[in-house]
């Protein structure tokens, strides 16, 4: 069990840098110097792959790869809207697909893999 738990939050770990190296993309393109940023960039990005490709090795990439990128969603989802303050840009059926996304998570998560979790 104490397996699986790291394993999620080496989930959460990866799709949380994969974001944050989206947040730090558009403060690039809103004028940023690149050089400010790029060092966390290119520490990020290829950590958050390496934390992916083992994830996948234990549970393959059709969940992981479901779970992680919903999360990316999430995530990326989160620091726009806290962070930049994006609230204006997400009508209302986007909220709608964002609660599907969560409900699509919980799906994945609880009812999605054949694989004994417990």
């Amino acid at each position: 069990m104490f397996k699986y738990v790291l394993l999620a939050l080496a989930m959460v770990g990866s799709a949380a840098s994969f974001s944050f190296c989206d947040a730090l993309s558009k403060n690039w393109a809103e004028g940023q110097p690149l050089s400010k940023w790029l060092f966390y960039l290119v520490v990020l990005a290829p950590v958050a792959y390496l934390i992916f490709g083992y994830i996948t090795k234990q549970f393959g990439l059709a969940l992981t790869g479901s779970i992680v990128n919903i999360l990316i969603v999430l995530f990326t989802i989160l620091i726009g809207l806290f962070y930049y303050h994006e609230w204006q840009m997400i009508t209302p059926i986007g909220y709608i697909g964002i609660f599907l996304a969560v409900v699509a998570l919980f799906l994945i998560i609880f009812f999605g893999s054949k694989t004994d979790l417990n």
